[in-house]
């Protein structure tokens, strides 16, 4: 009888692991295809889908949205902790700080635009939801037009309007 509980255990640890593995997956890669074919900077579309871990399989019209969506904000998030950064090494530069500081409020709006896209998205108030993200471009290159003398954070702000732009893209395709 002992060998049969081993084999049950074992082959229950087969499925257990496999079913794990197989949740964690990559996104399909038809899928991701499939999401940016239509948009307008489909190589940062492919690429950003693919490095983002997306647990759900994005099967769903809405689903694929709120991605393009979460991988905008994503990118918003990580160019607020640069200017943050940069605004703690501005010290005793005033037209710097001052410049990082109009940054920071700008992302700061622009971050919050996408998150009232997704609340949009719940309302199925779909123009509104491009109105935001189109705000939130907007904001991004109000911050770009300062003078932060930053060439980093201007090309993290392009790539944050591009991804913007795919996003607006993306609800164009799934949401009308």
């Amino acid at each position: 009888m002992k060998p049969v509980t081993n084999n049950v255990a074992l082959v229950l640890s087969f499925f257990i692991c496999l079913s794990s593995v197989s949740s964690n997956r990559p996104l399909d890669n038809n899928i991701i295809a499939e999401i940016c074919a239509d948009v307008t900077y489909k190589d940062i579309c492919l690429e950003s889908f693919r490095n983002e871990n997306f647990t759900e399989d994005l099967r769903g019209k809405s689903d694929r949205v709120v991605a393009a969506v979460k991988i905008a904000s994503n990118n918003g998030t990580e160019i607020a902790i640069h200017i943050e950064k940069s605004l703690d090494q501005s010290k005793g530069k005033p037209e710097s700080k001052t410049a990082f500081e109009a940054c920071e409020a700008n992302f700061d709006t622009a971050l919050k635009k996408l998150e009232d896209t997704l609340e949009s998205m719940e309302n199925e108030e779909y123009e509104k939801m491009k109105d935001d993200v189109s705000s939130a471009i907007d904001d991004a290159n109000d911050c770009d037009k300062g003078q932060h003398g930053d060439p980093v954070l201007s090309e993290k702000t392009k790539l944050f309007c591009k991804l913007c732009e795919n996003a607006i893209d993306i609800m164009s395709k799934y949401m009308n």
